[in-house]
């Protein structure tokens, strides 16, 4: 074969390890949060906790399913979460890669509001 790359790559492919796109974000203006989403795929939060000894650890508190992608932003709701009486998300985070944020998106249960977002932090955002 002329490409071995090629072949390299199809074996990847069909054996499930070449890796799905994830996106990172973590809180850089003191907030504890970090949103860790696959693209396609699962997501989780975690939250950095002091414990009673002083010491920083980071605990997940929530599986994520992924709502939106457009290429710069990505969202996912908490699985098993509120949801609106139509079956949307009431609450969902995203990550925004372009303005290096984490913010969330709120739709009022009963559905009588319009969908509303905000800010929830700056954040450093990864994609691998």
């Amino acid at each position: 074969m002329k490409q071995p790359w090629l072949l390299t790559l199809a074996l990847c492919l069909a054996s499930g390890t070449a890796a799905a796109q994830q996106w990172e974000a973590k809180c850089t203006d003191g907030k504890n949060l970090h949103y860790l989403q696959t693209l396609n795929g699962e997501g989780y939060l975690y939250m950095t906790v002091n414990l009673p000894t002083n010491e920083k650890r980071v605990f997940p508190f929530a599986r994520m399913r992924q709502t939106m992608f457009n290429g710069e932003a990505i969202c996912g709701e908490i699985v098993n979460g509120l949801k609106t009486r139509t079956n949307k998300p009431v609450t969902q985070y995203c990550v925004n890669r372009v303005s290096k944020l984490i913010y969330m998106k709120y739709q009022d249960p009963l559905e009588q509001q319009p969908l509303v977002s905000g800010k929830f932090c700056d954040a450093t955002v990864l994609q691998r």
